[in-house]
């Protein structure tokens, strides 16, 4: 989709951003997701993420989830799982994204099929499915913190290069789990920042909160693109 995905953050209605929860992620590692991030199990990191989103998301305001929600699990669970979040969410794709997919999949070819539409290759977005807007990959917020404007470009992966970085746009993505330097909180080469789960353990970033972050890196053109 090429149309800027508006968004308003202010006292009534906040937005918040989060990537690479890995909810039911249990891989047989030394040390899993779930161990690395503090949790006792699969279960407990999957009770303790849906709790911090719930404590810290309204039911007014808008969650972003950049990407690789879920792993491990079946399209039930993670449909029930979502139905537990009390805030209204905006879904991107990651790189593990089977049962979202299927998720997305079934009630779109629900929708075309009404429509006498039989093309199960056509997707659709936005996509509106209880309390889950699924959007496409790469998506451009046009979002308004209170008074300050604040052009994002969202990717569940790093990129330099992206619309409006020559007009002091940003970048947020997920992916690296605090692996990439560059796009912590503290670098300041370039309006670029990783919003996941390991860069912000303590729950979802919120809008505000992206806004300070971002108007203390500097911006830097990599490249001479308009």
């Amino acid at each position: 989709m090429n149309k800027k995905v508006k968004l308003i953050h202010n006292s009534v209605n906040k937005v918040f951003f989060w990537g690479c929860l890995h909810v039911f992620h249990d891989p047989k590692w030394d040390v899993p997701i779930w161990k690395s991030r503090g949790y006792e199990s699969a279960l407990d990191h999957a009770n303790g993420i849906r709790e911090k989103i719930n404590k810290t998301c309204l039911p007014n305001d808008t969650l972003v989830i950049l990407g690789d929600g879920f792993l491990n699990s079946s399209p039930e669970q993670v449909e029930n799982y979502l139905k537990s979040l009390n805030t209204n969410i905006i879904y991107q794709n990651g790189n593990h994204e089977s049962s979202t997919s299927r998720i997305y999949r079934r009630e779109v070819d629900k929708y075309l099929k009404v429509h006498g539409i039989t093309n199960s290759e056509l997707e659709i977005y936005p996509f509106k499915y209880n309390n889950i807007t699924f959007l496409s990959e790469y998506v451009e917020y046009d979002l308004k913190i209170n008074n300050v404007n604040l052009s994002v470009a969202a990717f569940h992966y790093p990129i330099k290069v992206f619309n409006g970085a020559h007009r002091m746009g940003c970048h947020i993505h997920s992916h690296n789990h605090a692996g990439l330097k560059s796009s912590l909180p503290d670098a300041q080469e370039g309006k670029i920042l990783e919003t996941s789960v390991d860069v912000f353990p303590d729950g979802p970033l919120s809008a505000d909160k992206l806004l300070e972050i971002m108007d203390k890196k500097e911006h830097k053109r990599f490249d001479n693109h308009h």
